[in-house]
């Protein structure tokens, strides 16, 4: 049985307690504990996993941020009433993304993906969601 059948909390149990070798791997069959093996221990089981977000879209999500900061103010977004009118802009931008269209490169467009626009008006909406009740 390998080191990989142990999780790097139990390596580092046995090691804390001078183990290198046992009889008592899972299934009863012994194990060897290699020191040589970089070994750590992260308590990080019930965490957001970050990684899981796909970062080359979420950049362009920063990219329509950062357009709307600089079209009106930072934050602006924040103090647009009633919030319908972000989900009136999501499904403008999903209508046109249904249509074939990409990118919001008509005449008053931010030449950016309509869906990186979408997922803007979601995220206002749901910071909506949670904010207004407060």
């Amino acid at each position: 049985m390998s080191n990989t059948d142990l999780t790097s909390e139990e390596i580092a149990i046995l090691l804390a307690a001078g183990k290198t070798s046992t009889g008592g791997g899972r299934g009863g069959t012994p194990y060897v504990i290699h020191k040589s093996e970089p070994l750590g221990v992260k308590h990080d089981t019930d965490k957001l996993e970050w990684s899981l977000l796909p970062m080359r879209e979420i950049e362009e999500v920063i990219k329509v941020l950062m357009h709307g900061a600089k079209e009106y103010s930072p934050d602006n977004w924040q103090y647009v009433k009633p919030k319908k009118r972000y989900y009136d802009g999501l499904m403008r931008h999903m209508s046109a993304w249904k249509q074939g269209h990409v990118l919001d490169d008509g005449p008053k467009g931010s030449g950016l993906p309509h869906v990186a626009h979408a997922i803007c008006n979601l995220l206002f909406l749901l910071w909506h969601d949670t904010e207004d009740d407060k």
